[in-house]
């Protein structure tokens, strides 16, 4: 059943595009309505239905931005009204094929086709062969004109694409244009959106969370939480998402001043590093992509390289954790309380129990690298350290150990005897196997003390000099090989460390070898030298000071 309306016929309005600083438009709206109205007038319409697309881009090519034009042929096949106004034939359409739906559907359904411009008026010869030549011939030219017009504009596009080396058309979130046409330059756009950082400020935040190892998901989730806005095209902030953030990080090479001079399809693109050169180079010279000298870097050469090399290896080997952990996660602590530090704390480690303790997990790895890489054990400081650690273990010390610990085995094995027996329970048994197995492993690092001291500090030399040259993941292993907690104040300080079970008699060992030298050193001193000179014999590394002041 077709729908009844109050109204007689329909009426079309489109506006194409709306061009920033023109205030009078050859055919604007308001003067397509009133040519409609006064067309309805001149044919004694009772009533004039307006279909509008007016918002945003609206091509005649197309109508895929046009609802209110598919509403209106739905509305011609569905009403009883009798005639279709449009002010100019190619407000309708640019398009031949659309133009003649159109007109299918006005001889389908009987209605009156009127322009107010072109002088089209189907009620005059009705669709007759000639008439529909004519509205077809018009058709023609307008399509015509908007083909010249996008290859014109096509061509320009590429020559400042290609020879120029300028942008086309929008430009990333994080840049603003400056200038028009052949003298159109893109900077940093460093104007605040309400309480949020700059475009530009979180676009280089963005990029280097994500160059750190985080998912386009986590980054999202951390530019939202810290406040961080993008705009819409209405100039509206809006909060990240996965797609938005992937959208900046896949123009990197623009960030970086580069642009891509031939045309890209980028659900095709795949990242391949051939030849030699930086992350950067090898994926600009595969993307065809060169300095642009109307492009301001937003971000560095080392950064771009970044974010280059970690969108290659998630390619090549998907995807990374959504937390970025630390150098001491997860052996930093505050009090009893172990620290956190995850993709919601980006940058920080927090203690869940006391609320306003956050402590800069980069500053903290810092300080921790810096004081272990001072550490060093000059020949003579460790054949002093040999000499006294034999001296304090000597050979009488050294036979009672033995002899401890052939009293304890026999002890041990009588204790299982008397358990096969059935003479004492399982219960009793545990506790005095626990307390002889504790003795046993006492005595018996008194025979391996030499060596165990000889062991830490090896590894306290080689963790010093090598410290600062290894990856991140090998520096790790290493520091928690040998610690197994790191204790913060409020300020970020570092105010005690302990050691792994293997290295904390050893280093007890180390240390009391190190005040009994220092001890003897200093008393040498005053008795040989005048006061406020310094001797050799009694300096030690800043790096080995800290230690053996911050361990427990």
């Amino acid at each position: 059943m077709s729908e009844r309306h109050d109204y007689e016929g329909a009426g079309y309005i489109r506006r194409s595009v709306i061009r920033k600083g023109r205030e009078h438009e050859t055919i604007s709206p308001e003067l397509q309505e009133r040519g409609i109205r006064d067309k309805g007038a001149e044919i004694a319409a009772t009533g004039i239905r307006m279909f509008r697309d007016l918002g945003g881009h609206r091509s005649g090519r197309t109508t895929k931005n046009r609802p209110d034009w598919v509403r209106l042929k739905a509305y011609l096949k569905s009403s009883e009204s009798k005639f279709l106004i449009i002010y100019v034939l190619d407000r309708a359409a640019r398009s031949v094929g659309e133009i003649a739906e159109l007109i299918e559907i006005c001889k389908q359904y009987g209605k009156r086709l009127i322009t107010c411009y072109d002088g089209i008026d189907t009620n005059r010869s009705g669709f007759t062969a000639d008439s529909i030549a004519e509205i077809n011939m018009r058709a023609t030219f307008a399509q015509y004109w908007s083909d010249k017009t996008s290859d014109a504009m096509t061509s320009t596009a590429r020559e400042f694409r290609t020879e120029l080396k300028i942008p086309w058309g929008m430009w990333p979130f994080g840049y603003a244009r400056t200038g028009k046409g052949r003298q159109a330059r893109l900077v940093p756009n460093d104007a605040k959106i309400g309480n949020s950082p700059s475009p530009a400020e979180t676009a280089r935040t963005l990029l280097t969370w994500y160059a750190s190892g985080l998912s386009y998901e986590a980054v999202a989730q951390i530019l939202n939480d810290h406040q961080y806005r993008h705009v819409d095209r209405h100039k509206q902030p809006k909060r990240w998402t996965r797609e938005g953030v992937r959208a900046v990080v896949g123009n990197v090479l623009f960030y970086a001043g580069h642009i891509i001079t031939h045309r890209w399809k980028a659900k095709e693109a795949r990242i391949e590093l051939e030849g030699e050169g930086t992350y950067l180079e090898r994926y600009a010279r595969h993307m065809k992509a060169e300095v642009s000298p109307a492009i301001n870097p937003l971000i560095t050469e080392e950064l771009a390289s970044s974010v280059i090399e970690r969108r290659f290896k998630n390619q090549m080997a998907g995807r990374k954790s959504l937390a970025y952990t630390f150098l001491l996660t997860p052996i930093a602590y505050f009090g009893a309380q172990r620290l956190r530090g995850d993709s919601r704390a980006f940058g920080f480690f927090y203690c869940t129990r006391r609320a306003g303790v956050w402590i800069d997990a980069e500053k903290a790895d810092a300080d921790l690298i810096e004081h272990l890489g001072g550490i060093a054990f000059p020949p003579e400081l460790r054949a002093a350290i040999r000499a006294c650690v034999a001296e304090r273990v000597g050979s009488a010390r050294q036979q009672a150990a033995r002899e401890e610990i052939a009293e304890l085995d026999k002890r041990m094995q009588s204790l299982v005897d008397l358990l096969l027996d059935g003479q004492i329970q399982r219960t009793h048994y545990n506790e005095r196997y626990t307390e002889l197995d504790r003795a046993l492993k006492s005595a018996r690092a008194e025979l391996t003390k030499e060596g165990d001291v000889e062991r830490i500090m090896s590894t306290l030399s080689d963790l010093g000099s090598a410290i600062m040259l290894m990856t991140p993941e090998n520096r790790k292993r290493a520091i928690h090989k040998l610690f197994e907690r790191v204790e913060f104040d409020e300020k970020g300080e570092i105010t005690r460390i302990s050691l792994r079970e293997w290295a904390r008699q050893a280093f007890g060992e180390l240390a009391f070898a190190c005040r009994s030298i220092t001890d003897a050193a200093r008393s040498e001193h005053y008795a040989n030298h005048a006061p406020g000179e310094q001797s050799a014999q009694i300096r030690r590394t800043d790096g080995l000071a800290w230690l053996l002041e911050h361990v427990a």
